[in-house]
């Protein structure tokens, strides 16, 4: 099983290794607990090294198939450009064009309305893709799930990807999952990020003699909403 996560800052999240049985921050350094990805990584390995391709579904690409994203045929945003996965190897499939379905009835991008089951365009809204209010990364975990069990039954070998959105822009998430964190950004992004770089030399993730970027150009809590 593949699981993949766009766009969360690396310390973002835990998915590496258990600092302790309850930690009070994620093992990669971050704020939010992940308590279940860092017990799944205490038994394998923490990997401190990574280079994407500055956008989501080319570093995909590579990752995949161990191509640079052009050589894997992905240049793009989306599946609706040519690189359908049911027509690139996968058996079973529950995606989207763009992955970042969050609810049912969603309101950002107009493709986000239709859920592709086994490639067959499905609206989102339907009992078929799930029941009730669902949130996306529950539905996809769902469907993955499904996958799995179906090859089991089949007494079959499986490879399953699942590519979560919950972290890729637009963020959005139930209102009990925002409360349960609210509060755990007040602090501002500069002293943020120092506590994370601070944890993450302490986990050993980091040289101690690499100094913080330097500060971008606008002030904590007074961005500028021109460009």
């Amino acid at each position: 099983m593949y699981r993949f996560v766009s766009d969360p800052g690396e310390t973002a999240c835990g998915a590496f290794a258990a600092c302790s049985p309850r930690p009070r921050w994620s093992c990669y350094g971050g704020e939010i607990p992940t308590s279940h990805i860092d017990t799944l990584a205490a038994g394998g390995l923490r990997f401190a090294s990574f280079y994407n391709t500055a956008r989501c579904s080319t570093t995909r690409a590579a990752l995949l198939t161990g191509l640079y994203p052009h050589q894997a045929g992905m240049g793009h945003l989306g599946q609706q450009h040519g690189t359908l996965p049911w027509k690139r190897g996968f058996e079973r499939t529950a995606t989207t064009r763009y992955g970042e379905l969050a609810f049912p009835r969603e309101q950002s991008q107009p493709p986000t309305k239709f859920v592709y089951l086994d490639g067959r365009e499905v609206p989102a809204d339907s009992p078929e893709v799930g029941a009730g209010g669902w949130y996306g990364t529950e539905m996809f975990t769902d469907w993955a799930l499904r996958f799995i069990d179906d090859a089991c039954d089949r007494d079959m070998p499986f490879f399953v990807y699942v590519s979560h959105g919950a972290a890729h822009f637009p963020l959005k998430a139930p209102a009990d999952v925002i409360a349960r964190h609210g509060g755990r950004d007040t602090a501002g992004w500069d002293r943020l990020r120092e506590e994370r770089h601070h944890r993450q030399i302490a986990l050993g993730l980091v040289d101690p003699t690499w100094p913080l970027a330097p500060r971008p150009g606008f002030a904590n809590g007074a961005c500028s909403t021109t460009r």
